[in-house]
């Protein structure tokens, strides 16, 4: 037999070895090379004894892993002899650690149980917007908003004209018509199918309606309708003062707890501010 052995730095030479002794090395190599345990086992969960799949069984020090396959178990081969920590890790699970000592050719079952353990989860912040604060008496506002008859002008919408006349402010919605009250001075709310335009200028006196005015309600309540005279002054009212307004040009756009009230043109309802919303 005959092998290549280094002979100093730069030079090479052929030696020649006995066979036998060839033998003897390579049967040690082969010797070495099964020389080696397996650790296998299972992993269950300690309260159920339900087989654990995806766990890890690892000998770090070795960079020796295996995971853990359900009713199959897990195997971890190649470890050579000596005292080795094993380590079993898994997901809703204590981890354990273990000493074993492993002789050559040594075939070791090592079972595990594992404690459940509740997992930690990362913080999670959840932001939004904020629903809008809607007061006691706006729930009303609100419900017959959802509706859809009339017209409904939100506290945002009011803060954007504040500064206008009332009566300026009811001149930009189509369908109400501004009749002058003639010697009683201000404008009152009545239906355009009345005849005349916006705000004509057609002239009442103070006395029994000329027109299909508008009954009125503040916060809830009935202020004026057919039955107590003379229709009120919008302007009396100030813009910035509302919360909310309502509008409703004719009966057939009345809810029912606004109908019978001497209603039959149609009412406007104010809803004053709380204080309460921003």
């Amino acid at each position: 037999m005959v092998g290549i052995c280094p002979e100093g730095a730069s030079t090479l030479q052929l030696r020649i070895y006995p066979t036998a002794y060839v033998a003897a090395l390579l049967s040690l190599a082969a010797s070495s090379a099964h020389a080696q345990a397996v650790v296998r086992g299972l992993v269950q969960s300690d309260s159920s004894g339900r087989p654990i799949t995806e766990a890890t069984i690892a000998i770090s020090a070795l960079g020796l892993s295996a995971r853990s396959q359900g009713t199959r178990g897990y195997t971890l081969d190649r470890i050579p002899s000596g005292q080795h920590r094993l380590r079993v890790i898994a997901v809703g699970y204590r981890p354990v650690a273990i000493l074993v000592a492993l002789r050559d050719n040594d075939t070791v079952t090592v079972n595990f149980r594992l404690e459940p353990e509740a997992v930690a989860l990362p913080t999670i912040e959840v932001k939004g917007k904020a629903e809008p604060f809607v007061s006691g008496k706006l729930e009303m506002f609100e419900r017959r908003r959802r509706l859809g008859f009339g017209t409904f002008l939100t506290r945002a919408m009011l803060r954007e004209r504040e500064h206008m006349l009332f009566s300026d402010l009811l001149r930009q919605l189509s369908g109400v018509q501004l009749v002058y009250r003639g010697r009683c001075g201000g404008y009152a709310m009545a239906t355009s199918r009345g005849g005349g335009a916006l705000g004509g200028g057609v002239s009442i006196s103070c006395g029994p309606p000329e027109r299909c005015y508008l009954a009125l309600f503040v916060d809830g309540a009935r202020v004026w309708a057919w039955d107590t005279g003379v229709p009120p002054n919008v302007d009396d009212y100030a813009t910035r003062a509302f919360e909310a307004v309502e509008i409703y040009r004719g009966a057939g756009q009345l809810p029912i707890e606004l109908q019978g009230l001497g209603t039959a043109c149609g009412a406007v309802v104010l809803w004053t501010r709380t204080g309460e919303s921003p």
